[in-house]
């Protein structure tokens, strides 16, 4: 911890483990987050196929300007990382897609995004960002329909966040694992969690 001077310093560390992290600095709580899970089921998606938003328009990452993608990623997070999400949104076993508000002249901008990647046991949701609990119905729909049948998905979910377990439990994705809890050295950054549905990845930070 020497090695880190003044800088402030954050993990998501288990329960168990507090304890340990308080005695090493960790000692700014912020939030706690869910380890949630499920199995895609495209027959139940088949029923929730309407719950795409009619004035928000899904498509591929690839299909947008990818700056516009930055700058809506810069609203969550406190810092610009386009470099970091070139690389992240590309790869084997990769899938992702951004939510476009459209408005009466055709034109939008981003209003939520989801990224996915193939991991040994299944796709882990990293991240799921949307400004309200219809556009991350929206992502979330496209984004399961897109992978196979009865694979298994996982989130990182703020629990804080009320609107994203109910967003999850229309696709059966609610089983609850364990939890992690947000540590800082120094202070807490705050963030949107209430648009935060799945965090990036609980080995990175912040979001």
């Amino acid at each position: 911890m020497k090695h880190n001077g003044e800088r402030n310093i954050g993990g998501n560390i288990v329960g168990e483990s507090l304890t340990h992290y308080f005695r090493k600095g960790f000692t700014n709580t912020d939030f706690k987050l869910n380890d949630i899970r499920g199995h895609i089921d495209h027959s139940k998606l088949a029923s929730l196929k309407n719950c795409i938003a009619t004035d928000v328009k899904i498509v591929p990452i690839r299909d947008i300007h990818f700056e516009s993608l930055v700058e809506y990623d810069a609203t969550i997070n406190p810092f610009r990382r386009a470099d970091f999400l070139k690389k992240w949104f590309t790869g084997k076993g990769v899938f992702n897609f951004v939510a476009i508000k459209l408005n009466r002249q055709g034109y939008g901008s981003v209003v939520g995004y989801i990224n996915t990647q193939e991991i040994t046991t299944g796709f882990q949701v990293a991240p799921l960002y949307a400004d309200d609990a219809i556009i991350a119905e929206s992502l979330m729909y496209k984004l399961l329909i897109s992978l196979p049948n009865k694979a298994e998905i996982f989130t990182h979910v703020p629990v804080t966040n009320k609107c994203a377990f109910n967003v999850l439990r229309k696709f059966n994705i609610d089983v609850q694992t364990h939890e992690l809890f947000r540590q800082y050295t120094k202070h807490v950054i705050p963030l949107p969690l209430n648009k935060i549905y799945s965090i990036l990845s609980p080995d990175m930070m912040p979001a």
